[in-house]
């Protein structure tokens, strides 16, 4: 035997088992397709009562969407009017804005003029004190003790040297507790209710 009719006789065998592939093939694709157009027509069987129900729902909305067109147009309207008031509120509150700008300056001039009316009557009162405060110093030492001496005897203080500890510059150094007994004065009647009796 020759190559070539070898190579033949395997060629044949070959095409053989293709056709017979093929045909196992379309075979099962004839089936697929019959599966396949079973469940098609079932699910088109089972929409077409659903297809019918949008019909009649947008038979019904028709007329709805014919009266939908006025609303919008009114709604359009209320918008339009609301968008001028609006407007109008803006002026006024520009209005309002100016207004109380102007009562701020009024203000802060009424303000200044006070404090230089205050400041004026401050310097003038303080020259007039100024000549009279050698005989009031004087009288001030001389009340010093009299004041002291009518203080009760619960709110005199005698005051305790101050120490100073280094770092504490600015600092109030409170005394020291005395070992002495305080008199309870709360019972005792002061001098000015005895005095209003």
């Amino acid at each position: 035997m020759e190559p070539i009719t070898i190579v033949l006789i395997i060629l044949i065998i070959v095409g053989v088992w293709a056709l017979v592939e093929m045909a196992l093939m379309l075979r099962k694709m004839r089936d697929t397709m019959g599966e396949l157009t079973t469940t098609v027509n079932e699910v088109v069987a089972e929409v077409e009562p659903v297809v019918n129900k949008l019909d009649g729902v947008l038979d019904e909305i028709q007329p709805a969407t014919k009266q939908v067109e006025p609303l919008l147009l009114k709604v359009q309207d209320a918008v339009d009017a609301a968008t001028h008031d609006l407007g109008h509120v803006s002026n006024i509150l520009g209005d309002v804005s100016s207004v109380s700008a102007n009562a701020s300056n009024a203000s802060a001039a009424v303000s200044n003029a006070a404090g230089k009316a205050a400041n004026a009557a401050t310097g003038l009162i303080s020259k007039i004190g100024n000549r009279g405060s050698a005989s009031k110093d004087s009288q001030l030492t001389q009340a010093e003790p009299a004041a002291q001496l009518e203080r009760p005897a619960h709110a005199r203080v005698e005051a305790a040297p101050a120490r100073s500890v280094e770092g504490d510059e600015g600092y109030f150094t409170y005394p020291a507790p005395s070992s002495e007994p305080v008199e309870d004065t709360t019972d005792a009647v002061s001098p000015e209710t005895t005095d209003a009796e």
